[in-house]
């Protein structure tokens, strides 16, 4: 009888744990590199792939019997929601060549559906974008990228002659979150030139530079450049005795 009640009680026990399977270490490896390569092939687009999507685009945009590439489709300002739906992203631009530039994308689609295509600041540097592409922009586009002035210095290659240029107004570049630092240290800027870019005036208005700031600035201005003159130092000959 006890060695009845031994077995019940150890079946009881058996049937309250949890069914698992022990694959053992090494299947248990095995299993996780298998999972590894699959995500691996997922996040990597294999050459086959990117000539398929070439192939659909074709299908959707080419002429009747022939195959076309990125260029020709950014060229016929192509949907660009057709081409998302064949599995096309910003980074197949990208990967495509340096034939496809922001001014080439941005001839042939406006701003906004680019960036609604999923188009972001980064891939617009990594196609190019530069200085001449700022001054072609309106308070608009920066709104639409979510620019500021961190990301602008960083990224492209602005002087302070350039942002004279693009003419912007006091307050859009306090909306940019420019400061009075980005002005005197980044773009090194001079009293003249911030006097080009705004009225005094505003610059207190928006930006309160404080005094050591303006005394520094004046300072840097007022003090004398050091010419050099463009010839070399001569010696002055010790006199001969003959």
């Amino acid at each position: 009888m006890a060695a009845v009640l031994e077995a019940s009680k150890s079946h009881s026990e058996d049937a309250d744990s949890p069914c698992t399977i022990d694959l053992g270490e090494s299947q248990q490896k095995m299993v996780q590199a298998l999972i590894e390569a699959r995500a691996s092939k997922r996040g990597a687009k294999s050459e086959s792939e990117s000539t398929s999507l070439l192939n659909r685009a074709s299908l959707l945009f080419g002429k009747t019997g022939k195959s076309t590439n990125i260029g020709e489709i950014v060229d016929g300002s192509s949907s660009l929601m057709a081409l998302r739906r064949t599995g096309f992203v910003p980074e197949d631009f990208i990967q495509s060549g340096p034939e496809i530039t922001f001014k080439r994308l941005t001839n042939a689609y406006n701003l906004r559906d680019l960036v609604n295509f999923g188009f972001t600041f980064d891939h617009f540097c990594q196609l190019g974008f530069d200085v001449d592409d700022l001054k072609n922009f309106s308070s608009y586009h920066y709104r639409t990228l979510g620019l500021t002035a961190p990301a602008i210095l960083d990224r492209v290659a602005l002087t302070g002659e350039d942002l004279i240029q693009l003419g912007l107004e006091p307050h859009l570049l306090r909306e940019l979150r420019f400061t009075f630092s980005h002005f005197a240290k980044n773009l090194k800027m001079t009293a003249t030139q911030l006097a080009q870019l705004m009225p005094e005036r505003d610059l207190q208005m928006y930006f309160s530079p404080s005094q050591s700031q303006l005394q520094a600035l004046r300072k840097i201005n007022s003090a004398p450049p050091q010419s050099q003159s463009r010839f070399l130092p001569t010696q002055v000959p010790a006199r001969l005795n003959f």
